[in-house]
């Protein structure tokens, strides 16, 4: 494989899974820095991140208007996820 061919594939796939989770701001200050060292050195998550970009803001966006929500409801977020889950389940059968 060329160089330019490797940097259409991530480095360390262990830590590129933490794209999407970098993305919507929910990562450890561990696995933080962890994703950004690797995003330095990694084209293709460079790439991604980019591309991503401007879906990611969008998700974040609604993450913080349903947390918002749910402590207005007086609810976390996790009892609130939960009863969303079980909703999904609920209407797929």
């Amino acid at each position: 494989m060329t160089a330019s061919e490797q940097q259409h594939f991530c480095m360390d796939r262990r830590v590129g899974c933490l794209l999407l989770p970098y993305g919507l701001h929910t990562l450890s200050d561990a696995e933080l820095t962890r994703f950004e060292e690797h995003l330095l050195r990694c084209h293709a998550c460079q790439e991604e991140i980019w591309a991503a970009a401007p879906y990611l803001n969008v998700l974040y966006l609604q993450r913080l208007m349903l947390v918002e929500h749910f402590h207005a409801a007086g609810r976390s977020f996790e009892e609130c996820m939960a009863h969303l889950q079980m909703a999904a389940v609920e209407h797929s059968r």
